[in-house]
């Protein structure tokens, strides 16, 4: 065998550039992997998105909304044995709520006179009075140990 030989030569060319266009035109591994994970990540999107929709169409929130807190009809703040603000009047007609809160420096009753309506108060513990005005008339609020005059309240019919 002749390495001259043209036959050879042809031969040995033709393996060569076999092998240089297989490296250059096969698929990489770098390629395949990026193609695994854009099919992995597509195929967990859709199972996050599917299991999403699913969760949000067949679950349900029973929520129980409390009304809000009525705002008082008469709000009073006791200092130094007096009402901020003096003596505090409210109006209401019959049949309406009533909310009293009391906040004062000092033990004490507070008494809703008419009603005979009682409720401790303390400092940093108010006191709350809440009926419904049935009794037309006008009614002293006071603080009953202190003997203070703390609000009235006047029932219309």
């Amino acid at each position: 065998m002749n390495l001259r030989d043209p036959r050879l030569l042809l031969i040995a060319g033709g393996v060569i550039a076999a092998i240089v266009l297989f490296l250059v035109l096969r698929p990489s591994d770098d390629e395949n992997a990026a193609t695994t994970d854009t099919v992995a990540a597509t195929t967990a999107t859709q199972a996050e998105t599917t299991t999403a929709a699913e969760t949000e169409t067949t679950s349900t929130v029973d929520v129980t909304v409390a009304p809000p807190e009525p705002k008082p009809t008469i709000a009073v703040t006791v200092r130094d044995g007096q009402p901020v603000g003096g003596l505090a009047r409210a109006t209401v007609k019959q049949g309406d709520p009533v909310t009293i809160v009391v906040d004062a420096d000092t033990s004490d009753e507070v008494h809703v006179h008419g009603y005979d309506l009682k409720a401790n108060v303390a400092p940093g513990k108010p006191a709350r009075i809440a009926f419904t005005a049935t009794l037309a008339g006008g009614f002293e609020i006071e603080l009953e140990e202190a003997g203070l005059h703390i609000a009235e309240l006047a029932v219309q019919p």
